[in-house]
């Protein structure tokens, strides 16, 4: 589903085809809160609105992977 949501909602979200990002992609608990924060989306009448915080989404999202990577690189 979160996967399916990625897509409609832009196709912005190419990480679940780069390796490097398979611990975020396949962690449940992960996954089961974005797909909380599409469900709500989901009911968000005003599609300006609605394309605005997926984008935002999107842009928190990809800032908080690159510093799990480094993180995790340094460990």
């Amino acid at each position: 589903m979160v996967r399916d949501n990625h897509a409609r909602y832009g196709g912005k979200m190419n990480t679940f085809s780069n390796n490097e990002d398979d611990w975020k992609t396949k962690d449940n608990k992960y996954l089961k809160e974005v797909q909380k924060m599409f469900d709500i989306v989901e009911n968000v009448e005003d599609e300006d609105l609605k394309r605005r915080i997926i984008i935002q989404y999107l842009k928190c999202d990809s800032l908080i992977t690159e510093l799990a990577k480094k993180m995790i690189k340094q460990e």
